[in-house]
């Protein structure tokens, strides 16, 4: 239990970086776009709209942080305690490439073990869990954009194509590419937006009543 438990907390740990890197990333494309698209706006002297500024502002911190995540070599960089910026870049991943449906997540779903990877079951709920919760995001951010017309099939669609556009390209980095990935990813695409359509009709009229 005792090496189980500092098994999972290395995981943890590894995923807490990814996190904080992403967090960083986030908020450094954030300031980019609002001093820029301040200087527009004051420049061209146009009237803000801080709802449609806001839902950009979030669809590019979103877009940059998810793209540069799965598109992109494994990259760390951020600022240490110290206030010393680093910036690591290698290659994740063995890849492999797997076409078969359902094969990877039966794997992680129902082998307790790998002997090549410690800690299997932690590391595969892991991997099941942030292939869903990366799309989650989109599905919800894609229900407030006026060409989808609110509509679920629309938006799913156009997550699975991004998801598939992202697993072809990982080939090329070798990072590793599976059909199972776009299955998931299509899954958090369609929780996102399950969520935004009831936030929307139930959820937002509360508030907006209380305004």
């Amino acid at each position: 239990d005792t090496d189980r438990s500092r098994g999972l907390g290395d995981v943890y740990k590894r995923q807490k970086l990814y996190l904080q890197e992403a967090v960083q990333r986030a908020f450094l494309v954030a300031v980019v776009y609002i001093v820029l698209k301040g200087i527009y706006l004051a420049m061209m002297k146009k009237e803000v709209h801080i709802g449609k500024e806001i839902l950009y502002c979030v669809t590019l911190t979103y877009m940059v942080t998810l793209l540069g995540y799965t598109m992109l070599p494994n990259m760390h960089m951020g600022i240490e305690s110290s206030g010393k910026f680093y910036f690591i870049c290698d290659r994740w991943g063995n890849g492999r490439i797997n076409f078969m449906p359902f094969k990877t997540i039966g794997t992680f779903l129902f082998q307790s073990e790998n002997a090549n990877v410690s800690h299997w079951k932690d590391v595969s709920d892991l991997n099941l869990l942030a292939n869903i919760g990366l799309f989650v995001p989109y599905g919800v951010i894609a229900w407030f954009f006026p060409w989808y017309q609110k509509s679920l099939k629309r938006i799913t669609g156009s997550g699975v194509l991004l998801s598939i556009i992202i697993e072809m390209e990982q080939i090329f980095i070798q990072r590793g590419t599976d059909i199972d990935d776009v299955i998931l990813n299509t899954l958090g695409v369609l929780i996102g937006g399950i969520i935004a359509m009831l936030g929307s009709k139930y959820v937002w009229p509360l508030f907006r009543n209380r305004l």
